[in-house]
C-alpha cells in the first residue's frame, strides 16, 4: 500500500469511528465540523463517483440537499491538494446544480412517491429518467478532469507529503 493511500485509510478509519452512518456535517456551522483535511477526502469521492459513473445529473440526484457543501469543500480541498483545474470546474457543476435543483427535487418527491406505491423499480426508472436527461450544458469537458487518475495521484501525494498534518486532525499526534 502506498503512503498516501496508507494515510487516507487513516481518515478512512476516523469516519468510520466517528461518522458510521456517513457524513452527517452538511449544512452544520463551522464549528462543529471536522478539518478540511478529512472533510475533502468524501467530498472528493462523491464528486469523482458521480461524475465517473453518471455525470453531473447524478452528482446532483445522490447529492441533492447537501450537494453546496460538497462543492464548497471538494473546492477548497482540491486547491489544497494543487489540483486548481478541478476547483475551478466545481463552478460549472454548481451553475448546473443550481439550475437543476428545482427540477431533481420534484423527481424525488415522484420517485419516493412511485417507490411507496410500485417498489424500487419504479424509484428506479424516475432516477434513470433525471439522470439520463439531454441537458443543455456548457462543454462536457470539465467532467473527464474528476476520473483521471492524475487527480487521484495529486490527492495521495499530497496526503503522504502531509501525514503530520493528517495524523493532526485525525487525532493520532505521534
Amino acid at each position: 500500500m502506498s503512503d498516501g493511500k496508507r494515510i487516507q485509510q487513516l481518515i478512512y478509519d476516523w469516519l468510520d469511528r466517528n461518522y458510521p452512518d456517513g457524513p452527517t456535517w452538511y449544512g452544520r456551522s463551522a464549528t462543529e465540523l471536522p478539518s478540511l483535511e478529512i472533510k475533502m477526502i468524501p467530498a472528493f469521492d462523491r464528486i469523482e463517483y458521480n461524475l465517473g459513473n453518471g455525470g453531473w445529473a447524478q452528482f446532483l440526484w445522490n447529492c441533492f440537499g447537501y450537494w453546496r457543501d460538497v462543492i464548497n469543500i471538494g473546492k477548497d480541498g482540491y486547491l489544497l491538494i494543487g489540483a486548481p483545474e478541478q476547483s475551478v470546474a466545481l463552478t460549472t457543476l454548481w451553475t448546473l446544480c443550481e439550475r437543476d435543483e428545482r427540477e431533481c427535487g420534484e423527481m424525488h418527491e415522484r420517485a419516493m412517491a412511485e417507490w411507496a406505491k410500485k417498489g424500487p423499480d419504479a424509484w428506479s426508472s424516475i432516477f434513470a429518467k433525471f439522470t439520463s436527461r439531454s441537458y443543455s450544458a456548457p462543454s462536457n469537458d470539465w467532467e473527464p478532469l474528476f476520473y483521471r487518475d492524475d487527480v487521484y495521484e495529486k490527492r495521495l501525494a499530497w496526503l503522504a507529503a502531509n501525514e503530520a498534518r493528517v495524523r493532526k486532525a485525525v487525532g493520532m499526534l505521534d
